[in-house]
């Protein structure tokens, strides 16, 4: 059993969106058949005298093998002031099974969450999805991976004076991703997610993101964490940036 405790040196943010601070995608090619693993990470930015402002960070992380499947759960949140405003509150739960097809290099996944953001008017996104992975590449250096699946969305988007898009949005998308995982040496780690999601039936509306790791292994337990995240919506909601960035930079320590 794992516990990881992840505490949060430096914030610095353009403009939030929901991530866990720590690299799914690495912890779910590490997992060990058999070995449960738990990840706890709490964060926060705290900054007084010419520049009033606070933010917060929580997430817990269970990777739990059932059979030949594993199953990842995930909670987390963030809450951020500014001057006493408010400027940050969203929330997200994730619940992903992966099992074998063929061999091993051909798997089915099975994943469902709910989310909301405040600041990107989403007071509810529930979503379900189903669809299939391969290993690419896969030695002791280097793992890449490319899924796709078909999931169906229904989103709140909040009410807002003047704009017509508020209220309930069902939606069928396509996501596609790569994700990267290379160890540069014992101790460094790095990795490279990119994710595109259109609509089925009208690909110009489509969501983009990519993340940019690198662990750097300090000393047994000890690890230096920095991650790099883009987000693009090509149709967001009204009165909604297109574009989100976040940069977070962590110490994160195990106890085996």
């Amino acid at each position: 059993m794992i516990r990881s405790f992840i505490i949060l040196l430096c914030f610095f943010t353009a403009a939030l969106d929901s991530q866990a601070i720590v690299d799914i995608e690495s912890l779910i090619q590490k997992a060990k058949p058999g070995k449960n693993k738990y990840n706890l990470s709490l964060g926060g930015s705290f900054l007084t005298g010419n520049t009033e402002k606070s933010s917060f960070s929580a997430s817990a992380l269970m990777l739990r093998p059932i059979g030949d499947i594993q199953s990842l759960a995930l909670v987390q949140t963030n809450y951020g002031e500014s001057g006493q405003k408010v400027d940050t509150r969203n929330s997200l739960a994730h619940l992903r099974f992966i099992g074998p097809l063929t061999g091993d290099f051909l798997f089915w996944e099975n994943y469902y969450q709910v989310q909301s953001d405040t600041f990107r008017r989403l007071s509810l996104r529930a979503l379900g999805g189903v669809g299939l992975r391969w290993k690419i590449l896969s030695n002791e250096d280097v793992r890449l991976y490319f899924g796709t699946s078909v999931f169906y969305s229904e989103e709140d988007q909040q009410e807002v004076s003047g704009f017509s898009d508020q209220g309930l949005k069902v939606y069928l998308r396509n996501s596609n991703y790569i994700a990267l995982n290379y160890d540069l040496n014992d101790n460094i780690e790095i990795f490279l997610i990119g994710y595109f999601q259109p609509l089925i039936d009208q690909i110009y509306d489509h969501r983009l993101s990519t993340k940019f790791g690198i662990t750097t292994k300090l000393s047994e337990n000890l690890k230096f964490n920095y991650l790099i995240s883009v987000g693009h919506d090509n149709d967001p909601p009204q009165g909604v940036k297109p574009t989100d960035v976040t940069q977070t930079v962590s110490l994160s320590y195990s106890l085996n």
